[in-house]
């Protein structure tokens, strides 16, 4: 069962970020992403391919903090890969998620580019990412679900030079709001964050938000 899980998330990644041919390279330090996209099944936002003169680039953003990061892949036309025996590979069979699949591949098909052709990827790239730009995610953040009985309010703390209080000495309504850019601290729980809270957004007051 696990390599026909991996084989078909692998099938997916493939038609996701080979569409553009064999020819594929990448830069020296390789980053894997830190999220596959929506498409398969990833929290990967934004999803865009960009053609260039030289080649094509996928791109989506993924969940950084209480924003966003970017990543790119290009494929540098005329480039040619590793030559990988997909169907006996553990590495992509024993994928559990869209995103093992993904960094697997990913990882067993990069090529550095060099010379003329790192300057043609570096250009191409720039380009993407500038294209990526208008596919940003708006972060939007809410009171996360109430803890009282009727899951309508949750606990709300102080926060003094950017330390939450133990304590809690307010309340507030589950799907308020949220500005993290007011004020904010981190929370253990991936995914939320404190932050200030609708419909006051008090800096001094903070209550635990989650993406809405």
């Amino acid at each position: 069962m696990t390599k026909i899980i991996g084989l078909a998330l692998a099938a997916l990644a493939f038609a996701l970020l080979l569409s553009a041919g064999p020819a594929q390279a990448q830069t020296i330090p390789f980053a894997l992403p830190a999220c596959a996209p929506e498409a398969i099944g990833g929290a990967g936002k934004g999803l865009r391919i960009f053609s260039g003169m030289y080649g094509k680039c996928h791109g989506w953003w993924c969940p950084a903090g209480t924003g966003w990061e970017s990543y790119t892949h290009c494929h540098l036309t005329g480039v040619p890969t590793p030559d990988t025996t997909v169907e006996n590979d553990t590495g992509l069979t024993d994928a559990k998620t869209p995103l093992d699949a993904l960094q697997w591949l990913m990882y067993a098909t990069q090529v550095t580019a060099t010379g003329a052709q790192a300057d043609q990827y570096n250009a191409l790239h720039v380009a993407a990412k500038a294209d990526l730009l208008k596919s940003k995610p708006v972060s939007v953040w809410v009171v996360d679900t109430g803890t009282d009985a009727t899951k309508a309010t949750r606990p709300a703390f102080a926060l003094v030079n950017g330390v939450r209080a133990t304590t809690s000495t307010g309340r507030a309504t589950s799907g308020q709001p949220c500005k993290p850019e007011v004020a904010s601290a981190p929370s253990l729980t991936t995914g939320t964050v404190w932050a200030a809270f609708g419909p006051n957004f008090a800096p001094g007051m903070v209550a635990l938000c989650r993406r809405g």
